[in-house]
């Protein structure tokens, strides 16, 4: 083995442009990120981790349109979509805190249904009190649910266009989080449906729906990926929808301090808690009609002409990339 120059490999050859914009993207976006992680172990204060958070995501998306958009500005444009689509649906972990059983949030034994809530001030109703073998199942349940979502995507999805997929499914996620208010509220159980099948249901559809939302996202971006990059491309996606999953805890502890009381036992805000996050996911819309370029999945080379205006160029080739979905159609013209 050899070792060449920077740019270059070991025979001398230069790369192409577009290998080292996504080689300078994905160092800074480590760098970033591990500074996050110790700002998260190191940090003391809400306030210090949550102003982190927000110069993290804006540095990233400098990042995005720096080196990503040097290779591809529409390929840039998704992959912000990726991102920020994350970032600003704030995470809810505490759903999980007041469902399971534990002695810190009100469940002293194994009867879940009516244990005794006035031993706690603020607990009005029951809580869930499911074991943690329940709650693997229900993460089981919603692990099967992506394989229902991507089976859907390919049968019944793949023809509508990117941004109908995006507008239906933010719309329907958004609809769904309320059925968390119904549940900490315990108006299933008024209406007669056990805590069981109301969570698994819930988990199930919207299991479905999150990767029916998911899916074009990474169609998109390997329509658009140079070729010859689409697991460097992919895997810089990746890395970004975890990132932006990870600033949305921060959003979520920023909403958190905002509300206070809802930790447990008491969970005494969780409702509007619940509420606002459910809101929120109301936010990637308002980026789609900015980011996500028109076409569908199934676009002809004739109707995603509009989407390739960019070239990938390359040490002395120019690519000009044409595709659908079932297949990556390059043309490759020497300059």
């Amino acid at each position: 083995s050899c070792v060449g120059e920077i740019g270059s490999d070991c025979r001398g050859h230069a790369y192409p442009h577009s290998v080292i914009s996504l080689i300078k993207f994905s160092v800074l976006q480590a760098s970033v990120s591990l500074g996050l992680g110790l700002i998260n172990i190191l940090g003391n204060s809400y306030s210090f981790l949550i102003g982190s958070a927000a110069i993290v995501a804006l540095l990233v998306s400098y990042f995005i349109i720096r080196y990503i958009g040097g290779v591809n500005l529409t390929l840039a444009k998704v992959s912000l979509f990726i991102f920020i689509s994350r970032a600003v649906q704030p995470d809810h972990t505490f759903i999980f805190l007041w469902q399971k059983q534990s002695h810190d949030n009100g469940c002293y034994s194994m009867e879940s249904s009516l244990h005794n809530a006035s031993d706690t001030p603020g607990l009005t109703l029951s809580r869930p009190c499911f074991t943690a073998e329940f709650i693997s199942f229900i993460r089981f349940l919603s692990s099967c649910a992506l394989i229902v979502g991507s089976v859907a995507y390919n049968r019944y999805f793949s023809h509508w266009s990117y941004r109908s997929i995006w507008y239906t499914t933010q719309l329907l996620l958004c609809i769904f989080g309320f059925l968390d208010i119904v549940w900490v509220k315990r108006w299933n159980i008024l209406i007669g449906i056990p805590d069981k099948f109301f969570s698994m249901g819930d988990k199930v559809i919207v299991g479905v729906i999150d990767q029916l939302n998911q899916m074009p996202m990474y169609v998109l971006a390997a329509v658009l990926c140079p070729p010859g990059m689409e697991a460097t491309v992919f895997a810089a996606n990746m890395s970004l929808h975890n990132l932006g999953w990870d600033i949305s805890a921060y959003a979520g502890i920023f909403i958190q301090e905002l509300f206070g009381g809802i930790a447990p036992p008491a969970f005494a805000n969780l409702g509007w808690f619940l509420l606002i996050c459910s809101l929120c996911r109301l936010l990637p819309i308002l980026f789609v009609p900015l980011l996500i370029p028109p076409g569908s999945p199934r676009s002809r080379e004739h109707e995603f002409t509009s989407l390739m205006g960019s070239r990938f160029v390359g040490n002395g080739i120019d690519v000009i990339v044409t595709t659908d979905t079932s297949s990556l159609l390059s043309e490759t013209r020497e300059r």
